[in-house]
């Protein structure tokens, strides 16, 4: 539910000058959410304001007010930013109080290429020291089609020389593309999507950028359920390999903002999992969550083999107006290690920008945590043995049959669904004699099940708020060793297991 998108459309709902589409969506909300129906009471009643009538007089304070301001404001170092505040005043006429929320003060750009009916306008860049957004639409002016920059096909990008800092890009790419929308266009010709760039090296705070986008993949929007209005960042779809050739051309300025670093050095428990939230890094792009957690040593029971990782899986951030969402479409995805020492991992959380209306407290839901537990577990293997073997194994059996020796050596392996099987998965080998050079898994039987327990059949649709985990019950084996002799198996030994918890409570932030 993202009461800030609805909120700064009050004054133009007030006003009459939704479309229908969205005055609809808006009141829908308003039915359902007591938050923004006050505030929209409020400004509703809120009393006119008086018209003043301007005289030398007037003026005179005005202007002495004005001096004063401006030696406090110069007194503490608070000057730039009215100044930037002021320069607000002067944007284009048809920037929204959404527009504002979302990108901040003196982000918009207005800039626009057409090329064989295709219009392309650059409308707002956000940067910072983390990544560069670029916002832009895509209008088909002679047919009802989408159209969007992707990363199968992403534009070229020029700057000064050591201007961009390439040291930043994800996997060797520095242009990413989002197939999101910010807002639901009215318009089945228009799509409006954000290209990423890497951000300005350290040693520059503005600059310019060439950006040249030579083709346009075809987008379709995802489906909408029943009652349902798109999200703010609805994802969008592919259609294929239709693309659009053209040549859109446009000098992209670039200003960085400050990114605020807040410390939060919280300890708390999730799920009986202890966890330290160090801090969040506010920035006009992407909001992060850093936390860290500490790892079991090596010991002898689990062979001294460091004990495997969790993954926090956040829902949101929450405050009393607003959802802050997962942003996985940024330079800074989740899994960024470290560590102050040897057993200690350090992650960061990417999230939706909070930047322009900053809180000063949150709550972090955390969906689901998934763990790795190393162990150190052998089981003998009679190779000549045709009745299943079986080993009990934390809340299940696991079975070993089908055995056949040759060319390759085949074999079955089963970990049977119980109601007290306390993992998901088991990381194992089978080892032979000789030492096998290759293994593959082949076929795989499955159990679907969510986090009430309840087990899906085949075919049963997933409810869409269902976190489902696969369960392998059934996997088939081929091992061959080498100069064509027979792989005949002497155990299976696992190496590690994973489970999954889904908290209850989320964890409580404040600064």
């Amino acid at each position: 539910m993202n009461c800030r998108k609805y909120q700064a459309q009050l004054p133009k709902y007030m006003k009459g000058k939704l479309s229908l589409a969205k005055k609809e969506r808006l009141e829908a909300h308003l039915h359902t959410c007591p938050t923004c129906t006050n505030i929209y009471e409020r400004m509703k009643n809120k009393p006119a304001k008086k018209k003043i009538e301007w005289s030398t007089k007037n003026n005179g304070i005005i202007a002495a007010s004005f001096v004063l301001i401006a030696i406090v404001l110069f007194a503490t170092g608070s000057f730039q930013k009215i100044n930037t505040w002021w320069d607000g005043f002067r944007m284009a006429d048809d920037q929204s109080l959404e527009d504002l929320q979302q990108f901040g003060v003196g982000n918009n750009v207005n800039l626009e290429a057409v090329s064989n009916g295709i219009k392309v306008r650059i409308t707002h860049v956000v940067a910072d020291d983390i990544q560069t957004y670029i916002y832009y639409e895509v209008e088909d002016l002679e047919n009802e089609k989408r159209w969007a920059i992707s990363d199968r096909h992403p534009p070229t990008v020029d700057a000064e020389f050591g201007m961009l800092d390439y040291t930043q890009g994800n996997g060797g790419s520095y242009v990413f593309s989002t197939m999101v929308n910010r807002e639901e266009s009215d318009d089945p010709s228009v799509f409006k999507g954000r290209l990423g760039v890497v951000p300005l090296d350290k040693d520059y705070t503005k600059g310019e950028i060439q950006l040249k986008i030579t083709q346009l993949t075809e987008v379709i929007p995802p489906p909408k359920e029943e009652g349902m209005g798109y999200s703010m960042y609805g994802m969008y779809n592919f259609t294929g390999d239709k693309t659009f050739q053209g040549e859109w051309e446009f000098t992209v300025p670039i200003e960085k903002q400050e990114v605020k670093e807040q410390e939060i050095n919280l300890d708390t428990t999730v799920a009986g999992h202890d966890i330290h939230i160090t801090k969040l890094t506010i920035a006009p792009t992407v909001t992060i969550l850093h936390y860290e957690y500490e790892m079991e040593p090596p010991s002898e029971e689990n062979g001294f083999v460091m004990q495997g990782g969790k993954f926090f899986h956040f829902e949101n951030l929450k405050t009393d107006e607003q959802v802050y969402e997962p942003e996985f479409g940024s330079l800074r995805i989740n899994n960024v290690f470290g560590s102050g020492t040897a057993y200690v991992m350090k992650e960061e959380y990417p999230f939706e920008s909070m930047y322009f209306s900053p809180p000063n407290k949150v709550e972090a839901k955390v969906r689901m945590i998934q763990e790795t537990i190393s162990i150190n577990e052998t089981f003998p293997i009679d190779p000549n043995k045709k009745e299943p073997q079986e080993f009990p194994f934390l809340g299940s059996t696991i079975s070993v049959q089908d055995i056949e020796l040759g060319t390759p050596t085949t074999l079955t392996v089963q970990t049977e669904y119980t109601k007290e099987r306390i993992f998901e998965d088991i990381n194992f080998e089978v080892l032979t004699e000789p030492e096998p050079t290759s293994m593959e898994i082949g076929q795989h039987e499955n159990v679907i099940l969510d986090q009430e327990g309840k087990v899906y059949e085949d075919g049963e649709p997933i409810h869409s708020d269902a976190l489902v985990r696969y369960l392998p019950i059934e996997q088939q084996m081929k091992i061959e060793a080498s100069g064509g002799e027979i792989a005949k198996p002497t155990s299976i030994q696992i190496h590690s297991y994973t489970k999954t918890s889904f908290p209850k409570e989320p964890i409580q932030i404040q600064w």
